[in-house]
């Protein structure tokens, strides 16, 4: 099924909500949020690869915020 020029630009739209609307006053957990919003996002448009290569990247590298 094709996305059409109006649907990537809902998605665009609901991603950049998503983002705005984390609450920052904990960086860490906004961080971990944002790695959501992102991921979610590349999922919906097509980009699961990408997503997976970066959450195995984390696994791997044992991401951590300080």
């Amino acid at each position: 099924m094709e996305t059409t020029k109006q649907q990537q630009q809902a998605q665009i739209e609901k991603a950049i909500f998503d983002l705005a609307s984390i609450d920052s006053f904990d960086a860490e957990m906004a961080h971990i949020d944002a790695d959501e919003v992102i991921l979610n996002y590349l999922r919906r448009t097509g980009a699961v690869a990408v997503a997976n290569a970066y959450e195995n990247l984390k696994a791997k590298a044992g991401f951590h915020f300080a």
